[in-house]
């Protein structure tokens, strides 16, 4: 998040709902409020070693390290963060993408925020409810742009 204060571009957000696409420009204030809901709990080290493992792997079609965390068993209520991935360059290792799952049960329903950070280039916020039967409804995606040559 820090890189986006030294952002030479200012930010698109490209919003579709039921597939219809908006867009508009943000302040790099903006697109930091919008994103920082990603950045709690603080993922270390001695606050998430206990519930969740950690599997790593070299994706030869990704050209990435992978490493996928998921839940040893089933979590507290509190704990809304559900899953994450991180994606190393081998070569460099630096990170390329962050993938985050958080999940809130809310009214007999589950609303589900997705994460997809790729870094230097945009961040992707997808935004699905579910109800108890398992049907799962895609509210919308919001996709955040700074790097202007990238695919998302």
């Amino acid at each position: 998040m820090a890189v986006l204060d030294s952002l030479p571009v200012t930010p698109l957000l490209l919003t579709i709902i039921k597939g219809k696409s908006d867009s508009s420009w943000l302040s790099k204030q903006e697109l930091k409020s919008l994103l920082s809901s990603f950045l709690i709990p603080v993922i270390n080290e001695t606050n998430f070693t206990k519930l969740f493992t950690e599997a790593k792997f070299k994706d030869e079609t990704l050209h990435a390290i992978t490493f996928t965390y998921d839940p040893i068993n089933i979590l507290p209520d509190t704990v809304v963060l559900q899953h994450w991935d991180v994606y190393i360059n081998p070569e460099t290792g630096s990170v390329v993408k962050i993938y985050l799952v958080k999940k809130v049960k809310k009214d007999n329903k589950v609303n589900t925020t997705q994460l997809t950070w790729k870094t230097n280039q945009l961040a992707k916020i997808t935004t699905l409810i579910s109800d108890n039967a398992g049907a799962i409804e895609l509210v919308k995606e919001d996709i955040f742009i700074w790097d202007f040559s990238a695919r998302y």
